[in-house]
């Protein structure tokens, strides 16, 4: 799901009054909307109203680092006096993990968020991919929809991101990937990056003879 501005305050409100301390799993920043500023409105809301949290940020996948699985992990404390014995169990952590990470890809972010130019050059390609996936996510659902294929779709433009939790169940999953070589995770999860506007097609086509038409 995808919680518009009001919503999140909401959800804020919700963490507010059960005490709750907010985790924040930041995977796709820039290519929700295109903008990395926009992308960071929940995490920026919750700590601008006060609250501690923790905040994953991977930059695996906007930054195409799939190999380095590079990223951050922030914590938010209301006291600088908290900082010393979290980086303390942090370090206790990733000692008994990886001991060292892999500094190249951290230092390919560094380069390029250091960076002025750079770091446009980054945003306009993330505005470049979060504009093809939801390119991609429109005419997928105007195929679903022009073919009738049996179902409601209006899930797959309400949602954003590079996934789409389709709804297709796991008995379909298996014929397109036993008859049609369409691969996806039992859930009916897909990559909206592996679908092109040569491709979708043969996809809808797949769906509409498993499911039928409305």
């Amino acid at each position: 799901m995808d919680p518009t501005d009001d919503q999140w305050r909401d959800i804020m409100a919700v963490c507010r009054n059960k005490q709750l301390l907010p985790w924040f799993d930041n995977a796709y920043q820039g290519f929700v909307s295109g903008d990395p500023e926009v992308d960071a409105f929940a995490v920026r809301l919750f700590v601008a109203s006060g609250f501690e949290a923790i905040v994953c940020c991977s930059f695996a996948k906007n930054f195409g680092l799939y190999g380095e699985r590079c990223g951050c992990l922030h914590f938010v404390a209301q006291s600088p006096a908290l900082l010393p014995p979290i980086a303390s169990q942090l370090r206790a952590i990733s000692r008994t993990i990886y001991s060292t990470c892999p500094a190249h890809g951290a230092r390919i972010v560094a380069t390029i968020l250091g960076d002025p130019a750079r770091k446009a050059r980054w945003e306009r390609d993330c505005r470049a991919m979060a504009e093809r996936l939801n390119g991609v996510r429109r005419k997928l659902f105007d195929e679903l929809t022009a073919r009738n294929v049996k179902g409601d779709w209006k899930h797959v433009i309400e949602q954003r991101g590079m996934f789409s939790y389709t709804g297709i169940d796991a008995g379909t999953v298996s014929r397109l990937k036993n008859e049609y070589h369409i691969y996806m995770l039992g859930n009916g999860r897909i990559s909206l990056a592996g679908l092109t506007s040569d491709n979708v097609g043969r996809f809808v086509d797949a769906l509409a003879h498993i499911l039928g038409r409305n």
